[in-house]
């Protein structure tokens, strides 16, 4: 019998009546602290982006997004104070 395991970070964004982050000043020091990480990734040179494993165009598309356009994983650290555990695949056998 096989079961289909969904990271808790592959999730979409939540639904109605899933909590967000509680006020509205909140959400707007989310948004500062997003849009600050996407304008110091937008500077990144070339060879600084390949450390961390993202390419230019990946990068760009990044420091494009609107402040307000915020990860799932952001907004359970928001809510939670922790980042969601990562998926891990496990060896068959």
């Amino acid at each position: 019998m096989s079961t289909a395991v969904t990271p808790r970070f592959a999730r979409t964004l939540p639904t109605k009546g899933q909590p967000r982050p509680g006020t509205l000043i909140e959400r707007f020091k989310l948004w500062l602290d997003l849009h600050a990480e996407r304008r110091a990734l937008a500077k990144l040179d070339p060879r600084m982006l390949a450390d961390i494993g993202i390419t230019e165009g990946q990068a760009h598309r990044e420091a494009m997004r609107a402040p307000w356009d915020v990860p799932v994983v952001r907004e359970e650290i928001a809510r939670t104070g922790a980042a969601p555990m990562p998926y891990v695949r496990r060896p068959y056998g």
